[in-house]
């Protein structure tokens, strides 16, 4: 969908220093609409209305808006290399403008959530850390889970300077049990799923570049296989490592807006799933952000 027939846009750069910057007037950004749609749980805004959170072994500082963005490194290495990574975390190669403007065609409902939403991007997160917080996100709500994974990187995560910890990798969780990840880190039911899933990517068995080659239906299945992952949590995994960008996970909030503004009352989770994927296309994934971002607004959350 994406950045395929689009021009290269500027990227990040990097100030020799600690500083990361974009400036393009057709980046759509708004840090906050893009840290507060539920795709990712590490970020969290601070006093001066950025936003702080760890990202590639980093403690950052994220602020910005429409056509300008900054990252500061105040934990952890700077070097040209995390340009790169941040061109391709923040989807810089995607014009945002004009997928919008293709999703505010398709109906009324949809212009009005692209007005409410516009600026949030679709990350393309760390995959093994995207499985697993998605797999905590089970059943959960966004306070919890966010607990849940701080505790999961303070226990088992490397310490990137103060209080600050990297998100583990899949060796060193894999040797944590079950039972241990429920005690600690509160995560419940889902600690079993957690370990096991650690393991595999451990083993060499969930490899994220081998996934990538495969068919869409293949992938879909390799993911739907990983110990803790059903329907909605798979789409979640697959929208927000880039799988996947028509992927359109329905939750309690989709499911609501489905029923209120789009009419489709009585319809299950997977039905409502099918639904936007066939209705909205490639476009699915971005409109399922700025669809649960809008109906959150709508209910005051």
């Amino acid at each position: 969908m994406c950045s395929k027939g689009v021009k290269n846009r500027s990227g990040f750069k990097f100030n020799g220093l600690n500083e990361y910057t974009i400036s393009d007037e057709s980046f759509a950004f708004s840090p906050e609409k893009t840290f507060e749609c539920g795709q990712c749980f590490r970020f969290n805004r601070t006093a001066s209305g950025s936003y702080e959170g760890v990202l590639d072994g980093r403690l950052v500082s994220v602020s910005g808006k429409n056509g300008y963005a900054k990252v500061t490194v105040i934990e952890g290495p700077c070097d040209l290399d995390f340009s790169g990574y941040l061109d391709s975390f923040f989807d810089v190669s995607t014009d945002y403008s004009k997928l919008s403007s293709e999703l505010s065609a398709k109906d009324d409902v949809m212009k009005e959530a692209v007005t409410a939403s516009f600026g949030i991007r679709l990350l393309r997160q760390d995959f093994f850390e995207t499985v697993i917080s998605f797999i905590v996100s089970a059943n959960n709500n966004i306070p919890r889970i966010k607990k849940c994974i701080e505790s999961i990187c303070l226990n088992y995560g490397k310490n990137i300077g103060g209080k600050a910890f990297a998100f583990p990798v899949a060796e060193t969780l894999s040797k944590v049990s079950g039972e241990e990840l429920a005690k600690v880190c509160r995560v419940g039911y889902r600690g079993p799923y957690i370990a096991n899933t650690a393991r595999l990517f451990a083993e060499g068995k969930a490899d994220f570049e081998k996934i990538k080659a495969l068919s869409l239906s293949d992938k879909y299945k390799t993911v739907l296989s990983f110990p803790g992952v059903g329907p909605k949590v798979l789409n979640c995994i697959m929208l927000f490592s880039g799988l996947d960008r028509s992927a359109f996970p329905v939750d309690v909030w989709v499911e609501r807006m489905m029923n209120e503004l789009y009419g489709l009352k009585d319809t299950d989770r997977n039905k409502l799933e099918k639904y936007g994927k066939e209705y909205f296309g490639d476009n699915a994934g971005l409109a399922q952000q700025y669809l649960f971002y809008y109906i959150r607004q709508i209910h005051g959350k």
